[in-house]
């Protein structure tokens, strides 16, 4: 992965461990978009993203399609296709629930 992309897996205090499996935080600060391939998971999430008022993600690919530009906040629910997340440029962090 690019050394100007961190990714922390941070579990849920013990009050939210019935609902929420874990924290996950991408924090950018390249100069170049990456991308990650997600997996297929049967749980809904929310995430939490900003970067100079606009979307972290660039656009969600999957066999059916490409998503263009996702909201700042947005929930999602449980992925039946495999996807590719493309992330913009800059430096911005992005927290998945």
């Amino acid at each position: 992965m690019n050394p100007t992309t961190k990714f922390n897996i941070l579990p849920p205090p013990a009050f939210l461990k019935k609902d929420v499996e874990c924290f996950s935080i991408v924090h950018h600060t390249g100069d170049e978009e990456f991308a990650i391939s997600v997996s297929p998971k049967a749980a809904a999430g929310i995430t939490f993203q900003h970067i100079n008022e606009q979307s972290a993600i660039e656009s969600i690919t999957t066999d059916s399609g490409i998503t263009p530009v996702s909201p700042t906040l947005f929930l999602y629910g449980a992925g039946i296709k495999p996807s590719v997340m493309t992330f913009r440029k800059g430096s911005y962090t992005s927290i998945q629930v």
